[in-house]
């Protein structure tokens, strides 16, 4: 294997993180159950914003540990966001 052609950040949230990234960056515009959620998985990290951002390079970091010495490319992420 050549190394990882495409790794799609918006997967690595989905499977790794499962929590939108505008949720966890406006906390006041979802739900109390989601915001319980949220602050739950975060109670050991600095803030829900500091548990995401581990959360997504712990993901991102397992998948090019895997590969390693070989290339990873990521693409950042494209999510949608309903207004």
């Amino acid at each position: 294997v050549a190394g990882v052609g495409l790794v799609r950040q918006e997967f690595a949230v989905a499977s790794h993180i499962g929590v939108h990234p505008k949720a966890v960056l406006h906390l006041e515009l979802v739900s109390a159950g989601d915001r319980e959620l949220i602050n739950e998985r975060a109670k050991n990290d600095e803030s829900p914003k500091a548990w995401f951002i581990r959360r997504l390079s712990e993901g991102i970091g397992s998948i090019a540990a895997a590969f390693y010495p070989r290339p990873v490319i990521v693409r950042l992420g494209d999510f949608k966001v309903r207004t």
